[in-house]
């Protein structure tokens, strides 16, 4: 196990690293088993911290498919999105900001305009 990561980790993740090294299902059920019952690996802890970094950055719809990539389950996102205040407004304004837009201000044709005439 030293080759894991030292965060918190999905229980798919740790599932699919082991069964690429070659071990068989029943040792991988019973590691993750472990680990689980002493909060090595904790699928909600995951999320949670998931959604608190990534939440007002990410569109909710975006958030749900990493998670379920990840091997979280469907019902555990839900609970997690629940409890968590996820603002997608705040995620649109983050990327209008990313791509420099300011309202009231250049339109976007105008902004494409003064980059040709730039450039």
């Amino acid at each position: 196990m030293g080759r894991y990561p030292e965060r918190d980790e999905g229980a798919g993740g740790c599932t699919w690293l082991t069964f690429q090294d070659g071990y068989p299902d029943s040792i991988v059920q019973e590691t993750i088993g472990f680990l689980q019952e002493y909060h090595f690996v904790d699928d909600a802890r995951y999320a949670a911290n998931y959604l608190q970094v990534h939440g007002k950055r990410k569109s909710q719809a975006e958030l749900k498919l990493y998670l379920q990539r990840k091997g979280i389950s469907r019902e555990i996102i839900r609970e997690q999105l629940e409890e968590t205040e996820h603002d997608s407004g705040e995620a649109i304004r983050v990327l209008l900001e990313k791509k420099h837009y300011r309202a009231g201000e250049t339109a976007p044709e105008e902004m494409k305009e003064q980059e040709d005439a730039l450039g």
